[in-house]
Protein backbone atom coordinates (compact mmCIF):
# COMPACT_ATOMS: atom_id res chain seq x y z
CA UNK A 1 0.00 0.00 0.00
CA UNK A 2 1.17 3.50 -1.01
CA UNK A 3 -0.20 6.74 0.64
CA UNK A 4 1.41 9.26 -0.76
CA UNK A 5 1.22 12.80 0.91
CA UNK A 6 3.15 15.47 -0.41
CA UNK A 7 3.09 18.93 1.51
CA UNK A 8 2.61 22.22 0.40
CA UNK A 9 5.96 24.78 0.06
CA UNK A 10 5.20 27.77 1.87
CA UNK A 11 7.00 31.31 2.27
CA UNK A 12 6.14 31.46 5.90
CA UNK A 13 9.18 29.87 8.36
CA UNK A 14 8.55 26.19 9.39
CA UNK A 15 9.92 24.07 12.43
CA UNK A 16 13.70 24.93 13.20
CA UNK A 17 14.67 25.33 9.51
CA UNK A 18 15.71 22.60 6.90
CA UNK A 19 15.17 18.80 7.13
CA UNK A 20 17.59 17.05 5.25
CA UNK A 21 16.04 14.17 3.25
CA UNK A 22 14.90 11.64 6.19
CA UNK A 23 14.33 7.65 5.79
CA UNK A 24 12.35 6.31 8.44
CA UNK A 25 11.02 3.10 8.56
CA UNK A 26 8.85 1.61 11.21
CA UNK A 27 8.81 -2.31 11.61
CA UNK A 28 6.94 -4.61 14.05
CA UNK A 29 4.07 -6.96 13.87
CA UNK A 30 0.51 -6.49 12.36
CA UNK A 31 -2.10 -5.05 15.24
CA UNK A 32 1.13 -3.13 17.28
CA UNK A 33 0.59 0.01 15.26
CA UNK A 34 3.03 0.63 13.43
CA UNK A 35 1.12 1.57 10.38
CA UNK A 36 -0.81 4.29 12.20
CA UNK A 37 2.26 6.21 13.42
CA UNK A 38 3.83 6.03 9.88
CA UNK A 39 0.61 7.48 8.99
CA UNK A 40 0.97 10.24 11.77
CA UNK A 41 4.01 11.20 10.88
CA UNK A 42 3.94 11.81 7.56
CA UNK A 43 0.63 13.77 8.09
CA UNK A 44 2.96 15.76 10.86
CA UNK A 45 5.62 16.62 8.35
CA UNK A 46 3.04 17.60 5.86
CA UNK A 47 1.24 20.15 8.44
CA UNK A 48 5.29 21.27 8.92
CA UNK A 49 5.44 22.60 5.45
CA UNK A 50 7.88 19.52 4.34
CA UNK A 51 7.33 16.77 1.38
CA UNK A 52 6.21 13.33 2.79
CA UNK A 53 5.36 10.01 1.94
CA UNK A 54 4.24 7.18 3.21
CA UNK A 55 4.10 3.36 2.33
CA UNK A 56 3.11 0.50 3.82
CA UNK A 57 3.90 -3.11 3.73
CA UNK A 58 2.12 -5.92 5.69
CA UNK A 59 0.87 -9.59 4.77
CA UNK A 60 -2.55 -10.72 4.21
CA UNK A 61 -2.81 -12.03 7.88
CA UNK A 62 -2.87 -8.69 8.84
CA UNK A 63 -1.96 -9.88 12.95
CA UNK A 64 0.84 -11.40 13.42
CA UNK A 65 3.36 -10.87 10.47
CA UNK A 66 5.66 -8.39 9.87
CA UNK A 67 4.57 -5.23 9.28
CA UNK A 68 6.34 -1.69 8.11
CA UNK A 69 5.34 1.72 7.79
CA UNK A 70 7.90 3.93 5.83
CA UNK A 71 7.96 7.82 5.86
CA UNK A 72 10.51 10.22 3.75
CA UNK A 73 10.50 13.53 4.69
CA UNK A 74 12.14 16.16 2.71
CA UNK A 75 12.17 20.33 2.02
CA UNK A 76 12.18 19.45 -1.69
CA UNK A 77 10.23 17.22 -3.51
CA UNK A 78 11.62 14.11 -4.16
CA UNK A 79 10.99 11.54 -7.05
CA UNK A 80 10.59 8.54 -5.45
CA UNK A 81 8.82 6.92 -2.59
CA UNK A 82 11.16 4.28 -1.49
CA UNK A 83 14.36 3.29 0.10
CA UNK A 84 15.96 0.59 1.33
CA UNK A 85 17.92 1.63 4.00
CA UNK A 86 16.31 3.88 7.19
CA UNK A 87 18.01 6.77 8.37
CA UNK A 88 15.60 5.74 11.54
CA UNK A 89 14.52 2.80 12.18
CA UNK A 90 11.88 1.96 14.66
CA UNK A 91 11.18 -1.59 16.01
CA UNK A 92 8.55 -3.00 17.69
CA UNK A 93 9.39 -6.94 17.64
CA UNK A 94 12.23 -8.75 17.62
CA UNK A 95 11.10 -10.45 14.10
CA UNK A 96 10.84 -7.43 12.64
CA UNK A 97 14.31 -6.08 14.17
CA UNK A 98 16.15 -9.10 13.09
CA UNK A 99 14.87 -8.36 9.05
CA UNK A 100 15.64 -4.55 8.90
CA UNK A 101 18.13 -3.95 11.40
CA UNK A 102 20.97 -4.37 8.98
CA UNK A 103 19.36 -1.75 6.56
CA UNK A 104 20.05 1.14 8.05
CA UNK A 105 23.00 3.89 7.02
CA UNK A 106 25.93 4.02 8.46
CA UNK A 107 25.22 6.36 11.05
CA UNK A 108 21.49 5.55 11.50
CA UNK A 109 19.37 5.47 14.60
CA UNK A 110 17.45 2.37 16.12
CA UNK A 111 14.73 3.07 18.75
CA UNK A 112 13.36 -0.09 19.62
CA UNK A 113 10.83 -1.57 22.34
CA UNK A 114 12.95 -3.01 25.03
CA UNK A 115 10.54 -5.10 26.43
CA UNK A 116 10.34 -7.14 23.09
CA UNK A 117 13.43 -6.86 21.28
CA UNK A 118 17.08 -7.84 22.39
CA UNK A 119 20.04 -5.98 20.68
CA UNK A 120 23.46 -7.61 20.12
CA UNK A 121 25.84 -5.72 21.38
CA UNK A 122 27.79 -4.17 18.51
CA UNK A 123 24.98 -2.17 17.49
CA UNK A 124 23.94 -0.78 21.17
CA UNK A 125 26.12 2.56 20.66
CA UNK A 126 23.36 3.70 17.87
CA UNK A 127 20.16 2.87 19.30
CA UNK A 128 17.72 4.33 22.19
CA UNK A 129 15.60 1.93 24.05
CA UNK A 130 12.00 2.46 25.88
CA UNK A 131 9.93 -0.52 27.24
CA UNK A 132 7.17 1.16 25.56
CA UNK A 133 5.45 -2.65 25.82
CA UNK A 134 5.51 -2.57 29.50
CA UNK A 135 4.72 0.97 30.06
CA UNK A 136 1.37 0.66 28.32
CA UNK A 137 0.27 -2.73 30.06
CA UNK A 138 1.07 -0.83 33.92
CA UNK A 139 -0.31 2.69 32.09
CA UNK A 140 -3.47 1.66 30.42
CA UNK A 141 -3.43 -1.80 30.81
CA UNK A 142 -3.40 -2.58 27.48
CA UNK A 143 -0.49 -3.15 25.25
CA UNK A 144 -2.38 -1.40 22.20
CA UNK A 145 -1.24 2.20 23.54
CA UNK A 146 2.88 1.35 22.60
CA UNK A 147 2.65 2.25 19.53
CA UNK A 148 2.37 6.02 20.65
CA UNK A 149 4.22 5.93 23.95
CA UNK A 150 6.90 4.93 20.80
CA UNK A 151 6.22 8.15 19.16
CA UNK A 152 6.34 10.55 21.65
CA UNK A 153 9.80 8.77 22.79
CA UNK A 154 10.96 9.32 19.13
CA UNK A 155 9.85 12.79 19.29
CA UNK A 156 11.64 13.45 22.19
CA UNK A 157 14.84 12.19 20.72
CA UNK A 158 14.32 13.46 17.46
CA UNK A 159 12.12 16.92 18.14
CA UNK A 160 10.88 16.01 14.04
CA UNK A 161 7.36 18.83 14.36
CA UNK A 162 6.93 21.05 16.75
CA UNK A 163 4.87 19.28 19.68
CA UNK A 164 1.18 21.09 19.01
CA UNK A 165 1.49 19.17 15.20
CA UNK A 166 2.62 16.36 16.42
CA UNK A 167 -0.81 16.16 18.33
CA UNK A 168 -2.66 17.97 15.56
CA UNK A 169 -1.87 14.88 13.65
CA UNK A 170 -3.10 12.65 16.12
CA UNK A 171 -6.21 14.05 15.96
CA UNK A 172 -6.51 14.37 12.39
CA UNK A 173 -5.95 10.18 12.55
CA UNK A 174 -7.43 8.60 15.22
CA UNK A 175 -11.38 8.29 16.41
CA UNK A 176 -12.05 11.36 18.83
CA UNK A 177 -13.35 8.92 21.58
CA UNK A 178 -9.22 7.96 21.55
CA UNK A 179 -7.72 10.96 21.07
CA UNK A 180 -7.24 11.71 24.95
CA UNK A 181 -5.55 8.40 26.06
CA UNK A 182 -3.80 8.85 22.43
CA UNK A 183 -2.09 11.80 23.63
CA UNK A 184 -2.04 10.62 27.14
CA UNK A 185 0.11 7.71 25.54
CA UNK A 186 2.57 10.19 23.85
CA UNK A 187 3.54 12.21 27.05
CA UNK A 188 4.39 8.85 28.73
CA UNK A 189 6.97 8.63 25.50
CA UNK A 190 8.30 11.90 26.11
CA UNK A 191 8.13 12.12 29.50
CA UNK A 192 10.73 9.17 29.28
CA UNK A 193 14.11 9.61 30.29
CA UNK A 194 16.32 6.33 29.69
Amino acid sequence: MIRIVYGKRIQAASHKGAVDMKRIRFCGTGGQGVLLDGIIMANAFVMDNKFACQTASYGSQVRGMITTADVIADDDLFDFPGFDEADILVAFSQEAYDNYARKITKNGLIFYDATLVTLSLDEKSHNHRIPANKMALEQFKSEMMSNMIMLGFVWQKWNFVPKKILVEAIKENVSNKYIDINSEALNCGIDFSS
